[in-house]
């Protein structure tokens, strides 16, 4: 069906794959947990869990009495293992290990957080200033008059998304030169809502409310004139909301990429030399000691850069693209901690090496 293809095409992207003939392995658990909503299992925890339990006793009882055809008994979602993945491993860890030297050099920007404004404030709340979206927010200011009394002015989104609205309305004299009899009011909203997303709805005793659209209030001079309402707008500005801290975010963006490029160029001629110094050192540690902490400190970060480098190539292999910045950048710290004290285990050696001068 439709979420079938969604997952297929969306997995497949993500794999790069020409031919997809069904739902890639790393997208298999998330559509099947959708499957699983869809029908109607997730209305409570217990229930979700009593559900997946029956799920596998029917399995496992259809694999014991061979009615499906199933491989040897698991109970995790690993591929099952073949020896022709142990070289396609080793096919993709240099790109992997590129990555975790280079970490993808000046790409140092990520894509603002996108999605409801309630999500995006929770979002916030747990971890921290975001790159929301740039919102563009409206200053409107003008005045409205009915016969049968002053309006009553406010901003209404079409959808539940909360507004961020600032109104102030005053008895507006403009409205008693119109006609005798009528009555007015001044009004100005400040209000961050789209214009695609609401309304301006004016309320006048007696009559039903009317809506226009923010679309057509964004538009200097009367929007409405009939002889039951008349609504004008005197001044619209548009103003971007986020203005100095884009301003702000573009220098330090400016800044890390300056910064990143830096390091990608540097940190594998560092890690080369590193290598080098360590193995100098442990060949003259007899004659040359130096803190046992310091060189388990670099064995264990070369332990780690290694087990997440072959973690990776495996994971490439057999069940997601691993080949992107977000799961090597996990080592970046493995590798700066070898690096450094790797450099200065060789600049040791070297002093160490090079003859004094007598005075």
């Amino acid at each position: 069906g439709p979420r079938g293809q969604f997952w297929a095409h969306d997995g497949c992207v993500l794999t790069q794959a020409a031919i997809c003939p069904e739902i890639p392995s790393d997208e298999f658990m998330w559509a099947f947990r959708e499957a699983v909503a869809t029908a109607g299992h997730y209305q409570s925890a217990p229930a979700a869990m009593r559900f997946y339990d029956r799920l596998a006793r029917e399995i496992n009882d259809a694999c014991a009495s061979e009615r499906i055809p199933c491989g040897p008994a698991r109970a995790t979602m690993m591929p099952v293992f073949h020896w022709r993945y142990l070289g396609d491993a080793l096919r993709d860890a240099p790109p992997i290990g590129r990555l975790m030297l280079t970490a993808a050099g000046s790409h140092v920007a990520t894509a603002s957080s996108v999605g409801p404004a309630p999500g995006l404030a929770i979002l916030a709340d747990v971890a921290g200033n975001i790159d929301a979206p740039r919102q563009t927010g409206y200053v409107l200011s003008g005045w409205a008059a009915s016969p049968s009394g002053a309006p009553a002015l406010a901003i209404r989104s079409r959808t539940d998304t909360p507004l961020d609205v600032t109104a102030t309305q005053t008895p507006g004299q403009d409205a008693t030169d119109l006609a005798p009899g009528w009555s007015g009011a001044s009004f100005t909203f400040r209000t961050n809502c789209q214009p695609g997303a609401c309304d301006l709805v004016v309320t006048t005793p007696g009559q039903a409310d009317v809506a226009i659209p923010l679309d057509d209030a964004l538009k200097v001079g009367s929007v409405l004139d009939n002889s039951t309402l008349r609504v004008a707008f005197d001044y619209v500005a548009v103003r971007d909301l986020a203005e100095a801290s884009a301003m702000r975010r573009a220098v330090q963006l400016k800044i890390a990429k300056a910064i990143g490029s830096a390091y990608a160029h540097v940190l594998p001629v560092l890690s080369a030399l590193a290598v080098f110094g360590l193995l100098l050192t442990l060949a003259r540690l007899r004659t040359r000691p130096v803190p046992l902490a310091l060189l388990a400190l670099a064995g264990a970060s070369a332990v780690g850069v290694t087990t997440r480098l072959a973690l990776l190539a495996y994971l490439d292999v057999t069940s997601i693209p691993a080949d992107n910045l977000l799961y090597p950048s996990a080592a970046s710290p493995f590798v700066i901690v070898f690096a450094v004290i790797g450099c200065w285990c060789l600049a040791r050696a070297i002093g160490a090496s090079i003859p004094r001068t007598p005075r």
